[in-house]
């Protein structure tokens, strides 16, 4: 499965691959994302999939069967120590 992490830095979007079982979970590719994209401690994976224009966050517990071939998975790479975290808004749009 193909994935684009998107950083809260000024680095831009990057497309990993990760494999999965076919009766794996969402909690199995977080971490196998979380491996190939060497996470930090002090960060986690907030992982969605865009579908229809529409932002939908995946469960850890929801099958990986059933994210479809036109559904696109994006994870957002967060910080989890900041004391001040910023309210984060997140939308998806194509640009014409």
């Amino acid at each position: 499965m193909s994935i684009t992490v998107f950083s809260g830095d000024t680095s831009g979007p990057v497309l990993y691959t990760v494999n999965l079982p076919e009766d794996g979970n969402c909690k199995d590719l977080i971490q196998a994302l979380g491996y190939t994209c060497f996470l930090k401690d002090n960060e986690t994976l907030y992982v969605v999939k865009v579908y229809a224009d529409q932002v939908l966050h995946l469960d850890d517990t929801l099958a990986i069967s059933l994210i479809r071939d036109c559904d696109r998975v994006i994870a957002y790479r967060l910080l989890t120590d900041e004391a001040d975290l910023p309210l984060l808004t997140f939308v998806h749009r194509r640009l014409e």
